[in-house]
C-alpha cells in the first residue's frame, strides 16, 4: 500500500532524524580514529574498520527501512528508541575502547541523548540514562585496568557523579518535553474536533437537527452543477407549514417548537437516499433538494409526506395538534439555458400557488420546462 501524503512527510522527518544520529555516530568514530592516528589508544587500526564497517551496515539498514517504508510497519515508525540503543552502544564500545578518552566520549554520548528529545519513549527515561551511567562505569573499569598506578579515583569520582546528574537531567527534560508535546497534540485534536463541531452547528438548525438555509444555499448551487455535468434532473420540494401561527397563538411558541420537531422527523422517515438534503429553510419553511430525481418521483415523495402530516398525532404534553402543508415541487435538468435560481423561482412561486389555491395540497411547476424551452429557442 502506497503511502498517504501525511505519511510521506513524516518520512522525510524520520529520515532528517536519521541523519541526524548518523552525525552523532560519525563523531565517535572521528574521535576513535583520529586517536589511534595520535597514539593515544592502543586500539588495533583492524579493529576500529571492523567497528566503522559494522557501524555503517546497521545504518544501512535504518536507512533502508525508511526508505522502502518498512519501518511503517512498526510500532514507533520513527524506530527511536532502536536508534538510541544503538547509539549507546557503540558509545560503550567507545568507553570500552579508549577509556583515556571518557571525557570526550560523555560528550558525545550526551549528544546520543539530546537526539532522544526528538521522541522520547516512556521505558527510555530509565533505560537510556541507565545505560550511559553503564558506559561511564565500564570507562573507570577499563582506564583503572589499564593504568592501575595512574587512577585517581577522586578526580574519577567527582567525574562519575557530573555525568551522571547530567545524563539524568537531560533524561528529565526529555521526559518533560515529551509529555507536553503529547499535551499540546491532544490539546490540537481537541481544538479539531471542536472546529468540527462547530461547522456542523453552522450549517444545521438547532431545532430540528435538519440542515439549515446557509447548508441549502451552498449545496444547492454544487447539486445544480453535479446534475448539469452528469446531464440528470434535480428536483425542489418547497414546503410550507399552513396556518402555524395559529398553532403559537393557540398552544404557545414552545408547543410550535415541538411541531417543528416533529415534522423534521416525518420528513427524516419519508425522505430515506442518503443523497437527499432536507432543510430548514426558515420558520415554518422546508426545503428538500432530491439529486437524480425526476418530476413524477418528486411529486409522489411531496405526496407522500403531505398524507403523513396529515394523518400525523402531533403531541405536544396532553393536547394533540394536527398540521397540514402547501407544497410546490419542482425539477429541472440542468442546461446552459437554464440556472439553479430558475428551480428555485419555479418550486418556491408554485409553493405560494398551493396556498392560494386552499392549501393543504401539492402543486406541480409544470411551467418551468416551458421557459427552458423559450430560452434555448431564444
Amino acid at each position: 500500500m502506497a503511502p498517504t501524503e501525511n505519511q510521506s512527510k513524516n518520512q522525510k522527518l524520520r529520515l532528517q532524524r536519521f541523519i541526524l544520529g548518523f552525525v552523532t555516530y560519525v563523531m565517535i568514530w572521528c574521535v576513535l580514529g583520529m586517536a589511534v592516528a595520535l597514539d593515544v589508544i592502543t586500539t588495533p587500526v583492524h579493529r576500529l574498520v571492523t567497528y566503522i564497517a559494522l557501524a555503517l551496515a546497521i545504518q544501512g539498514l535504518f536507512l533502508a527501512a525508511i526508505i522502502y517504508n518498512f519501518n511503517l510497519r512498526l510500532r514507533d515508525p520513527s524506530m527511536s528508541a532502536e536508534q538510541i540503543l544503538v547509539g549507546f552502544f557503540w558509545v560503550v564500545i567507545a568507553f570500552t575502547e579508549a577509556p583515556e578518552l571518557k571525557g570526550v566520549i560523555a560528550l558525545v554520548s550526551i549528544m546520543v541523548m539530546l537526539y532522544s528529545i526528538f521522541d522520547f519513549i516512556r521505558h527510555s527515561f530509565y533505560l537510556v540514562p541507565c545505560i550511559a551511567i553503564a558506559g561511564m562505569v565500564i570507562a573507570n573499569l577499563s582506564y583503572f585496568l589499564k593504568y592501575p598506578y595512574d587512577y585517581d579515583w577522586r578526580y574519577n569520582l567527582i567525574e562519575f557523579i557530573s555525568y551522571s546528574l547530567i545524563v539524568t537531567w537531560v533524561a528529565i527534560i526529555a521526559n518533560y518535553s515529551q509529555k507536553m508535546r503529547d499535551r499540546l497534540k491532544a490539546q490540537r485534536q481537541e481544538i479539531a474536533k471542536a472546529n468540527r463541531m462547530l461547522a456542523s452547528l453552522s450549517l444545521e438548525d438547532p431545532l430540528t437537527g435538519l440542515k439549515n438555509r446557509r447548508y441549502f444555499d451552498t449545496h444547492f448551487d454544487n447539486e445544480w452543477k453535479r446534475a448539469q455535468r452528469e446531464h440528470t434532473p434535480l428536483a425542489l420540494i418547497m414546503v410550507d407549514i399552513d396556518h402555524f401561527k395559529q398553532v403559537n397563538d393557540t398552544y404557545g411558541h414552545q408547543a410550535g417548537d415541538h411541531t417543528l420537531q416533529l415534522i423534521g422527523n416525518i420528513f427524516t422517515k419519508v425522505v430515506r437516499r442518503p443523497s437527499d438534503i432536507i432543510c430548514r429553510y426558515g420558520g415554518e419553511e422546508f426545503a428538500l433538494l432530491l439529486p437524480n430525481t425526476a418530476l413524477d418521483s418528486a411529486v409522489d415523495m411531496a405526496e407522500s409526506i403531505l398524507k403523513r402530516l396529515r394523518s400525523a398525532n402531533l403531541q405536544y404534553r396532553d393536547q394533540s395538534i394536527s398540521v397540514t402543508a402547501s407544497m410546490g415541487v419542482a425539477a429541472s435538468r440542468p442546461n446552459p439555458h437554464n440556472q439553479s435560481s430558475d428551480l428555485l423561482r419555479a418550486a418556491d412561486m408554485t409553493m405560494y400557488r398551493a396556498k392560494q389555491e386552499g392549501r393543504d395540497r401539492v402543486a406541480i411547476a409544470q411551467e418551468l420546462h416551458l421557459a427552458a424551452l423559450t430560452k434555448s429557442a431564444t
